[in-house]
């Protein structure tokens, strides 16, 4: 929506440039795993393909912060409007509204990356001391996957509107 944007297009590039690589390895690694095709070197590209992954993260959560940061001031704006100008105003509600909306969607999938990236640290070994365990990983990634589930489950809970 926000194509115009300069910082959101960078990091919408990046981020699809960093997911799509990280895949094609995925791809790759898979082939080999399953005696497809032969590759001495598979170690160093799934190391790559982490990397990748971890880029697609990092540009993804640079992108959430930022339209946190814009919807968090559309917020802060309609609300300052409703208490200055007419408590009553429909119109400002309705913005107000929907600017905590967005604070919401963005807010959960920050979240999310944020809840992804463990397991591409993990598997990198980076983070020295700090470098989360295979077990703390593995919940996040399932709790990443329980956020997303919830952001695509339909508002109207899966009923079709006639």
């Amino acid at each position: 929506a926000d194509v115009a944007d300069p910082v959101l297009r960078i990091a919408a590039t990046l981020r699809a440039l960093g997911y799509g690589v990280y895949l094609m390895y995925d791809n790759w690694v898979f082939l080999v795993k399953s005696g497809f095709a032969a590759d001495p070197a598979l170690k160093a590209k799934v190391a790559r393909a982490y990397k990748f992954w971890t880029l697609g993260l990092v540009c993804s959560m640079i992108a959430g912060l930022y339209k946190l940061s814009a919807a968090v001031a559309a917020y802060n704006a309609a609300t300052r409007a409703i208490s200055v100008s007419n408590p009553d105003n429909a119109v400002l509600a309705a913005k107000a509204t929907k600017a905590e909306a967005a604070i919401r969607k963005v807010g959960l999938g920050l979240a999310k990356d944020v809840c992804d990236a463990p397991i591409p640290l993990n598997a990198l070994g980076w983070g020295g001391p700090l470098s989360p365990s295979l077990r703390f990983a593995s919940f996040t990634g399932t709790l990443s996957s329980a956020i997303g589930f919830y952001l695509a489950w339909p508002a109207d809970g899966g009923k079709a509107k006639s």
